[in-house]
């Protein structure tokens, strides 16, 4: 067996430990690395040593003219080898400032997300030169110790698990093996592009180094190992660090932070960032979020990151999601209200049912029924009404209930709020005003609401 073969097979062995009937897909752009990856798979399994079904799964980015035929030559090459083949076509939106290759890389893995299952198996065909040429691109950009780990031979991306088998191969070896074995494959135009900054240390930058230090690749290869060993090491500490830190409303605890060291606190605020929305923090966005923990207590300072807002209300730091603004949002209706009927509100933030089948899932509200032909509405904004909610005695702004309530400014904006005609009935999940809870002579109904936690 050859050493790209034994890499394969050694690879999926340690991912498929706990589960050997796992569906392998096979990340295939039809290049020489995805096609001899894809070639090394069928012949593995038609030596009965690869026992899961196999499937190449193409991607289709529209950036090339040559496009609609890669996918073609992908579905033939696949038939050939008796691999089941799916493939999706993806829309690019790219921005100025972002990288056409980050933002292809983004789509892909979205793409094999939607295209395969949770307990799918992904291999790619990075190499070790990738591996090389990734850790000039970190430097580059300035990267710290999670940059510089680049590309590990195992990982979860998009809520998939994806191999990478042949890191410790080199480009040399692929096309060596493909000439071995007569394997056809597709050259895209834009790899000779060097515009492209992975092209231009591709054909510029490492063939200086190789020249100076043959070896360049492997050591290189080393120091990203290295890196991933320290980030592990790191990624331990922000898991402590956050066990402490995190409040029962997902929140971070101020006063834990403010315990941490510089240091340590860039690497916890990362660490939830990165793991639990994707979002990779610059160093100056740290700084942000750490000059909104010490303003003044009358503030409510944000800082928006990659559409997620990290703001701080009451001695803790949170994270959402980049709201929109519902404030104009209206729907209405003239008494009586349909059993059964449903509002899905915006952005979102949930929905509600009058009246109809019990959900368990959902909050239940007793109101008093509204009188024939009066206006029912469901809002988010107000004009401050004085209102009395059920648990009160007395009566108080609204504006004044919701700070007593201690709830986030940013998530007042998005109660829904309640009315008959003008009159304020109900601020839902919080309170109903006392005037409209049902009673033994009333006629009373069942509002229903379910809401999307992130939304909140």
């Amino acid at each position: 067996m050859q050493f790209i073969e034994q890499a394969i097979i050694a690879a999926i062995e340690l991912a498929q430990r706990q589960d050997r009937v796992r569906p392998i897909y096979i990340a295939h752009s039809g290049g020489v690395d995805s096609q001899v990856l894809l070639y090394a798979c069928a012949k593995l399994k038609n030596k009965g040593l690869i026992k899961q079904p196999l499937v190449a799964c193409h991607i289709h980015h529209g950036l090339s003219q040559f496009a609609d035929d890669w996918q073609r030559f992908c579905q033939n090459q696949a038939s050939k080898l008796s691999v089941d083949f799916i493939t999706e076509n993806v829309e690019l939106s790219i921005n100025p400032q972002q990288s056409t290759e980050a933002v292809a890389r983004e789509a892909r893995y979205l793409a094999f997300q939607r295209l395969m299952p949770a307990h799918g198996l992904m291999l790619t065909g990075h190499h070790l030169d990738d591996q090389a040429e990734t850790m000039l691109l970190a430097l580059k950009r300035g990267a710290g110790v999670a940059g510089l780990a680049c590309m590990n031979a195992s990982t979860v991306l998009f809520h998939r698990q994806v191999i990478r088998p042949m890191l410790s191969v080199t480009r040399e070896q692929i096309e060596h093996y493909a000439a071995e074995h007569d394997i056809e494959h597709i050259e895209d135009d834009s790899n000779v592009d060097e515009q492209f900054d992975r092209n231009f240390i591709r054909h510029q930058i490492m063939p200086l180094l190789q020249a100076r230090w043959p070896s360049i690749g492997k050591t290189i290869a080393r120091t990203a190992q290295n890196c991933q060993q320290s980030q592990v090491l790191l990624e331990q500490i922000a898991q402590e660090d956050l066990t402490k830190a995190r409040t029962s409303n997902n929140s971070l605890n101020l006063a834990q932070l403010n315990q941490l060291t510089s240091e340590r606190l860039n690497n916890l605020l990362r660490y939830v960032l990165m793991q639990e929305y994707a979002v990779t923090p610059s160093v100056a966005q740290l700084t942000e979020i750490k000059q909104q923990m010490v303003a003044a207590n009358d503030k409510t300072p944000a800082v928006n990151i990659s559409g997620i807002t990290v703001r701080r209300f009451q001695q803790a730091l949170y994270f959402t999601p980049e709201f929109n603004d519902v404030n104009q949002w209206l729907w209405q209706v003239n008494a009586p209200i349909i059993e059964g009927t449903q509002i899905d509100l915006p952005d979102g933030i949930g929905q509600l049912q009058f009246d109809g089948d019990d959900h368990g899932s959902m909050l239940a509200y007793q109101l008093r029924a509204p009188e024939p032909g009066q206006q029912v509405s469901v809002r988010f904004s107000h004009n401050n009404p004085t209102c009395l909610p059920e648990y009160r005695n007395h009566s108080k702004a609204l504006k004044k209930i919701l700070q007593e309530l201690k709830i986030a400014p940013w998530l007042r904006k998005r109660i829904p709020f309640i009315y008959y005609d003008d009159e304020l009935v109900a601020a839902l999940g919080h309170f109903v005003c006392k005037d409209f809870t049902p009673t033994p002579s009333s006629t009373n109904f069942t509002l229903y609401y379910s809401f999307e936690q992130d939304s909140r």
